[in-house]
């Protein structure tokens, strides 16, 4: 977020309004999507990716569990620390 804004809106807007989408210009897409990536930094959001279906016994697996481990873990700390910051 840049200056209390968050860039994808702004990357979207400089991008479609007021124009025709070029849909075969890839690099528009690249750069929305670099945007995005920055702003789920700047808001600190953790994705984790699974695989599950709707169909019993309804299976579910992460895609990585090492890496989902990894950035749960990262995201409690980081919770914690702010805690502690927060409530001392």
């Amino acid at each position: 977020m840049a200056n209390g804004k968050f860039r994808l809106l702004e990357a979207f807007r400089k991008t479609f309004a007021g124009t025709l989408y070029k849909h075969r210009n890839s690099t528009l897409g690249n750069k929305i999507g670099r945007e995005l990536f920055e702003d789920l930094l700047a808001h600190e959001l953790l994705i984790l990716s699974f695989r599950a279906t709707n169909q019993p016994p309804y299976p579910f697996s992460w895609l990585d569990t090492k890496q989902t481990e990894f950035y749960y873990g990262a995201a409690l700390t980081r919770v914690a620390e702010l805690y502690q910051q927060r409530f001392r």
